[in-house]
């Protein structure tokens, strides 16, 4: 079985976030469900989205954007690119990020 290379660290810091305050979430008008059925949503504790801290600490990546626009969509690009510079976590290992995915298992 392949567990992703910092996927056990991206899941132990959202769990940390998501524990750590008041969560709200806020819902994109007419963007409420993805093509499954799931739901979507920006998810904030204490006021400060979880989506955007896992970007710009390397642990997420912004993908998969289907039905444009998204209201939070050029911020978390930005986020993102941020952790992209700085070369941390996700993007801290050349070709580890790809357009459909990630390279590489843990053994």
């Amino acid at each position: 079985m392949c567990v992703q290379l910092y996927a056990t660290e991206a899941f132990l810091r959202n769990s940390e976030l998501v524990k750590s305050g008041r969560l709200t979430l806020e819902f994109e008008q007419g963007n409420t469900r993805d093509s499954y059925g799931r739901l979507l949503a920006y998810v904030y504790v204490d006021g400060e989205s979880i989506q955007g801290t896992l970007l710009k600490e390397g642990y997420a990546r912004v993908a998969y954007i289907m039905n444009p626009p998204y209201k939070y969509l050029e911020s978390f690009r930005n986020e993102e690119n941020l952790a992209k510079r700085k070369k941390i976590n996700i993007w801290s290992r050349f070709n580890f990020v790809t357009n459909w995915g990630f390279n590489g298992c843990l053994q």
